[in-house]
């Protein structure tokens, strides 16, 4: 589950129940589903939102919030599967890692701190250093939220918080469905514009988060195209595409992309005319890792798998 999701049944819960708990990854060695500051949050029916352990911790996870739902008291629990004794003995994962977690409760009394404020860090957008008190530390006690720029040590844990990614589609075609769907799947704010109102209302876009109906030749003032951090152009329509560009050129966008071939965007650049030679080296097109798309799905799943690998900075690689 995204930290959208995440965020998401956080606002649904907190209307519902009197307290949740929060499961923090505290600490991790080998090969394990989750790293550093994953969260997860557990209701008192014992339904969870989000994963650390990709569904072989959870279940365990549910029974050891119980006594924290019971007395309130911190917990750091440790699941190490690196011995091949776990296969017969313990819980039988194979996952050859260990994890360490906490769990604290979080009460309507106060606020559901710590976790209301790192849910409204993520809303932020911007990327965020945070730190938890995992035992008594100074003036405060365990579970609470602390300075990441104090002097660490092993009462601290501190994460970068990293929001959900904001992905702007500038066309609205048939084509454009998927990739809403999909990148609103995997939890990213979407926004999709177009000058064609009929294409805007299309029920196929229902997933989109914003849309905005534009001329492609003051886009740049009909939008904030600065609020995403990916834009894909794929108006399918020659000219709106470079009025699209020359609005882009000048920002500081991770991804710009432009749907088509090669020669499509040879052409978009020299109608361009720009001095900025960083920007043509930068712009993606074709769009897409080379996974032998051939329909508007796995077109999409091509696109926002390259847009993920920019924005995590991390190349396509198997190993």
């Amino acid at each position: 589950m995204s930290a959208r999701f995440l965020v998401e049944q956080f606002a649904t819960w907190r209307n519902q129940y009197e307290s949740l708990v929060l499961v923090t990854v505290l600490d991790t060695a080998g090969s394990t589903y989750s790293k550093t500051g994953r969260q997860l949050l557990i209701n008192p029916d014992h339904d969870y939102a989000g994963l650390v352990g990709g569904g072989c911790l959870e279940g365990d996870l549910v029974l050891q919030a119980d006594q924290v739902f019971g007395d309130a008291r911190v917990r750091v629990v440790t699941y190490d599967m690196r011995d091949d004794a776990d296969d017969l003995w313990g819980m039988g994962l194979g996952c050859r890692g260990m994890m360490k977690l906490m769990l604290q409760r979080l009460d309507a009394g106060n606020d559901w701190a710590p976790f209301s404020h790192i849910a409204a860090m993520m809303s932020r957008h911007t990327p965020t250093r945070m730190a938890l008190t995992v035992a008594d530390h100074g003036k405060l006690s365990a579970g609470q939220l602390a300075d990441p720029d104090a002097d660490q040590d092993s009462d601290l844990v501190c994460w970068t918080l990293r929001p959900w990614p904001r992905l702007l589609v500038l066309g609205a075609g048939p084509d454009a469905a998927p990739v809403i769907d999909i990148a609103r799947t995997l939890g990213w704010h979407v926004s999709v514009a177009d000058h064609r109102a009929e294409l805007l209302s299309a029920p196929a876009l229902v997933n989109a988060d914003t849309r905005h109906l534009v001329h492609p030749e003051t886009v740049d003032k009909d939008i904030d195209l600065n609020a995403a951090d990916a834009v894909v152009v794929m108006s399918h329509h020659l000219q709106s595409d470079l009025h699209y560009l020359q609005a882009l050129q000048t920002l500081s966008h991770t991804y710009v992309g432009v749907l088509g071939p090669a020669q499509r965007k040879q052409e978009l650049l020299d109608q361009l005319k720009t001095d900025d030679s960083n920007f043509a080296a930068r712009l993606r097109g074709p769009v897409g890792l080379n996974i032998g798309a051939d329909s508007p799905q796995t077109i999409a799943l091509a696109l926002l798998s390259e847009i993920q690998s920019e924005l995590a900075q991390q190349p396509p690689r198997h190993d």
